[in-house]
């Protein structure tokens, strides 16, 4: 074990309510305005996107000025800014380098999405939690991908989480199902698996979304498919099953905040309130 490694104490987890936010725009207002809608609806936390690595290249969802510039806003209001980035093999080192150049003191982690480009590649995977370590050993490193990991055999979810471990050097702090369009059977059964691989907490990520057919005649699948928002009621009903969790419910977040309409705000707020005093699932 090397001297950094002897001296890493494991950062907490976010608690409470927060939202995945895409790329930044006209709408979201200035930077203090957004942080205070955020705050005023009950987040505590959030996770902006930063660097996007894909099999066609490499771009920025939001420029690291960007970044800096909307998480000190969301710091003075007391909403927690995390980093989320997408990962893809053979470029993790400058994946990690991009996150690093977006880092104030107000951000507090980064929240990995590998998914595709991170099947059949361990390896990668490995580098990925060694590099960020390395990087921040202080802060918070999270991990979000496919809500069934058993659907997803290629995929190294152990390279992320270890069972009976509690070890930040080699594991992340947190690990983020994505149960965004599941039903309610899954969702339990996605929380479940998470915590059987090793996650010593789970934060699921919910979906603020749903799909929809583009050509009502052809089937709900592939380019057939559009996202749009649940309503309110739709919402509700989506929240409340991860209340049946027996996997501890202490912080979720949504994908995502471009879908959240005025009727959703509502529901997102009760929801803080119910996380944010511990009376939440079992």
């Amino acid at each position: 074990m090397t001297e950094w490694e002897q001296t890493i104490i494991r950062p907490f987890a976010p608690k409470g309510m927060g939202l995945y936010i895409r790329a930044f725009q006209k709408r979201h207002g200035t930077p203090n305005e957004f942080a205070k809608k955020l705050a005023d609806n009950g987040l505590l936390w959030s996770a902006i996107g930063g660097p996007w690595h894909d099999g066609s290249g490499d771009r920025w969802i939001n420029s690291p000025d960007t970044i800096k510039r909307y998480a000190e806003a969301m710091a003075r209001h007391g909403v927690t800014p995390h980093i989320w980035g997408y990962p893809w093999h053979g470029r993790i080192n400058t994946f990690v380098d991009e996150l690093q150049s977006c880092m104030i003191p107000e951000i507090e982690g980064w929240l990995h999405d590998p998914e595709l480009g991170l099947k059949n590649h361990p390896e990668d995977a490995r580098l990925l939690v060694k590099r960020s370590r390395e990087q921040n050993p202080y802060y918070v490193i999270g991990f979000t991908s496919y809500g069934l990991p058993r659907g997803h055999g290629t995929f190294p979810f152990d390279e992320f989480a270890e069972p009976d471990v509690y070890d930040p050097v080699i594991e992340c702090d947190y690990g983020s199902p994505q149960l965004y369009d599941t039903p309610p059977k899954r969702i339990l059964e996605g929380m479940r698996e998470y915590s059987e691989l090793g996650f010593d907490v789970v934060i699921p990520s919910f979906g603020n979304y749903k799909f929809v057919k583009k050509d009502p005649t052809l089937p709900l699948r592939g380019s057939n498919r559009r996202a749009v928002s649940l309503s309110a009621d739709e919402l509700t009903r989506h929240l409340n099953y991860f209340m049946e969790s027996e996997v501890p419910v202490n912080a979720m977040i949504g994908w995502a905040e471009n879908f959240v309409h005025r009727a959703q705000w509502r529901v997102i707020a009760e929801h803080a309130e119910l996380l944010n005093a511990g009376n939440y699932a079992r």
